[in-house]
């Protein structure tokens, strides 16, 4: 029996304990021998050193060696108080929480798998608004 191509097959459900949220997520995996249907769950684990955390920025380019980047910003803020420590306004940067590397294909699929849900969240949550 020939592998398959690789396929959507369908979502996955997973429940954060950092962010106390639980999330659907889209699952892309390489073609398998068994004839599973989209309603079957499909267990990922997750590695040693994997990592959660909470990202306001992304920045995405891409490497000479043909790997994609994705560096996950988090800002970090500080209260800026005078002599009399009264409050005079915020001041901060952004750091990184995690930097990716994936293949073009990865890339690729991880566009899709982006713009399915996004598609999903706005047909049941509202549009998301780009505005800043």
């Amino acid at each position: 029996m020939a592998f398959r191509k690789p396929l959507l097959w369908g979502t996955r459900r997973a429940n954060s304990s950092y962010l106390n949220i639980s999330a659907t997520f889209t699952v892309y995996i390489r073609g398998e021998m068994s004839e599973k249907t989209p309603e079957e769950e499909i267990p990922v684990p997750q590695a040693k050193d994997f990592i959660e955390a909470l990202a306001f920025a992304a920045v995405v380019g891409f490497t000479e060696q043909r790997m994609f980047v994705i560096e996950f910003l988090h800002p970090e803020t500080n209260v800026v108080v005078d002599r009399e420590g009264r409050i005079k306004g915020f001041r901060g940067k952004l750091s990184s929480v995690a930097r990716i590397y994936i293949p073009p294909l990865v890339a690729k699929r991880l566009l899709r798998a982006l713009s399915t849900q996004i598609k999903l969240y706005e047909e049941k949550i509202g549009e998301i608004s780009e505005k800043e």
